[in-house]
């Protein structure tokens, strides 16, 4: 799947403020400088997602919906305010999904681990919140 597409995520800005906003949607990575970084960034998004096995490719069922996706893009500074790569997520329209046993069988929730939460509280006594 390599088809000779060069992997540089790294950019030559030497700040913030030369960094180009990231783009809204795919379609507006076309024509810009910053083109081929964030087209590898694409690559390495999903070349990601098949080493986790993320998705099976299957044929569409005619009779079901299909979750629709799409890119975001966020420029990933280093702590001195440069740019350190460009970022490129490939995420499911959460408002596209039905409902458990039509998309999906299980359903997660966030959950705090013991050490955040001895933290906040740590905070909350600390500054007497």
């Amino acid at each position: 799947m390599d088809n000779g597409v060069k992997l540089c995520l790294h950019t030559t800005a030497t700040n913030a403020s030369e960094v180009l906003p990231p783009p809204r949607s795919y379609k507006e990575i076309g024509g810009r400088p910053d083109e081929e970084e964030w087209r590898a960034a694409c690559v390495v998004e999903f070349k990601g997602k098949i080493a986790n096995n993320t998705f099976d490719l299957v044929k569409r069922p005619k009779d079901m919906l299909i979750c629709k996706t799409r890119r975001v893009f966020t420029n990933k500074l280093n702590n001195g305010g440069t740019l350190e790569r460009r970022k490129a997520r490939w995420v499911l329209c959460g408002y596209s999904q039905r409902g458990p046993g039509v998309h999906f069988d299980k359903v997660f929730t966030a959950t705090a681990k013991a050490t955040s939460i001895r933290i906040f509280f740590s905070l909350v006594a600390l500054f007497d919140l």
